[in-house]
């Protein structure tokens, strides 16, 4: 079976072709039917979200996690109101995360999630960092961090971030949202250790559980 015709390439690094070679495989084998994006090493333009849990926070205990574990996948089922009752005594104990999803349901059923809101900020700093990977809609082009080329990332974690910018490509803006769009997230090639040694190296990854932008706790 023959190719799609490879896309254009931008820039100069020795890995571009390598970086080439890994897209046609991910995009023949995942996204066959969609047309080709640019691909390059560069510095992505966007930024991420990189909030950091303030140490007073209390801590989840085995049922609670479970709890919000459920409540995490009802959101992403878009079942609002029935999250919203899951996490709401999670929420009113001071647990941050609970109080996010909690927002994000009462915010799509209508309910009064401004205290919440105000809680939540008062519970989290946030620091916006540069991720590994950026798909620019603007310019239809996927852009891979020069880092990972100086760092002679593995094949994997390319296979991955490539995979995960086309996804978004598919979905559009509101794709963290879309549970077509964390399913196929939930099926990406080399998921668990290319974050692994995404987190390693510093970058923020997507977590699944939540559908939420890329977060990292700190104790």
């Amino acid at each position: 079976m023959k190719l799609h015709t490879p896309p254009r390439l931008v820039g100069a690094l020795p890995d571009q072709i390598a970086l080439n070679e890994i897209y046609q495989k991910i995009h023949f084998r995942h996204f066959g039917n969609a047309s080709h994006a640019l691909v390059e090493w560069g510095i992505p333009t966007s930024t991420e979200v990189f909030r950091i849990t303030h140490a007073s926070s209390p801590r989840l205990n085995d049922i609670e996690k479970a709890q919000l574990l459920l409540s995490s996948r009802m959101i992403q089922n878009q079942q609002w109101q029935a999250a919203a009752r899951k996490l709401k005594p999670l929420a009113d104990a001071g647990h941050p995360e609970a109080i996010h999803l909690l927002v994000q349901a009462l915010k799509r059923t209508h309910g009064n999630y401004q205290q919440y809101a105000t809680h939540y900020a008062e519970k989290r700093e946030s620091l916006s960092v540069t991720p590994a990977s950026h798909y620019d809609e603007q310019r239809d082009r996927i852009v891979i961090h020069t880092y990972l080329a100086h760092r002679s990332a593995p094949r994997f974690v390319l296979a991955y971030l490539l995979y995960h910018e086309l996804a978004k490509r598919t979905f559009g803006r509101a794709s963290q949202e879309n549970s077509a769009f964390l399913t196929l997230e939930k099926d990406a090639p080399h998921r668990a250790k290319a974050q692994e040694w995404l987190r390693k190296h510093g970058f923020p990854v997507f977590n699944i559980e939540t559908g939420a932008a890329p977060q990292a706790v700190g104790e």
